[in-house]
């Protein structure tokens, strides 16, 4: 099976009331769900496993779809922060776009804080 797990791109970030100085020096933050998910699948089966981290690589939508027909997933699995939601549902619907019988699974805080 093929399994793409998606950090989405930050297009879209809902912001609170932070200082300036946090969100223009924080940097990225890891998608460490992804990433143990991501390692756990090549130790211990036989499917094939591609991370996304749009932010990282600086993914906009249109690359982002494009890296997702290349791969061509089975299932795709998308990391949720609650600032990154809109991101989130904008990315699951590029994954609809290209095949709306891919499975998408969502996980990560946004969803663990809000699993309803």
């Amino acid at each position: 099976m093929k399994i793409l797990l998606i950090n989405p791109p930050a297009e879209n970030t809902i912001i609170g009331n932070n200082p300036a100085i946090i969100d223009e020096e924080r940097g990225y933050n890891p998608p460490l769900g992804i990433l143990f998910i991501a390692a756990y699948i090549l130790a211990n089966s036989s499917h094939q496993i591609k991370v996304i981290d749009a932010q990282v690589e600086q993914f906009n939508y249109e690359k982002l779809k494009m890296a997702i027909e290349e791969f061509a997933p089975e299932v795709v699995g998308i990391t949720a922060m609650s600032f990154t939601l809109i991101d989130a549902l904008k990315t699951v619907k590029i994954i609809k776009s290209i095949n709306r019988y891919i499975p998408v699974i969502l996980g990560g805080p946004h969803v663990n804080i809000y699993p309803t």
